[in-house]
């Protein structure tokens, strides 16, 4: 999958994959950046983060819309792969992506982000030369034993 081109606007940067499409039921959308690292996240302003999480909301509501993403019932896995110039430690991912996630949760794509509900899988993919960071999210249900 290619990256999206960062020059439009935010909407149309949202990058959707229909289920069909890959033969999967996996529900999977690409965002037009990289996700932060929980260091970059702990140094910024609180306004900055809330601004953030504003776009990050909008762009989970593109996705949402277009790939007719479901509510969650259940627990999903959702793996995040950061596209990024370097790698990340994976306490340093997990926590950067903790406001994604949050966000996730508020749009109802996760039922909660506790153990119970979600699993959470981080993986660092190399950029290409020439290529702008980038994100792609997978949401896949793993079965109901939370009853």
């Amino acid at each position: 999958m290619q990256a999206p081109n960062q020059e439009s606007e935010s909407q149309s940067l949202v990058v959707c994959e229909s289920a069909g499409e890959r033969g999967d039921a996996a529900m999977r959308f690409t965002i037009p950046e990289a996700l932060p690292s929980l260091n970059q996240t702990l140094r910024q302003h609180w306004a900055s983060r809330a601004k953030d999480h504003e776009r990050w909301g909008k762009m989970i509501a593109i996705a949402r819309v277009r790939s007719m993403l479901s509510t969650a019932y259940g627990k999903r896995r959702v793996t995040i792969e950061r596209h990024g110039k370097r790698a990340l430690d994976a306490d340093n991912a997990a926590g950067g992506a903790k406001g994604f996630i949050d966000e996730l949760r508020a749009f109802k794509l996760l039922v909660d982000d506790s153990p119970r509900w979600m699993e959470l899988v981080t993986v660092h993919v190399p950029l290409a030369k020439g290529e702008k960071p980038y994100t792609v999210v997978i949401l896949e249900e793993v079965g109901d034993d939370n009853g």
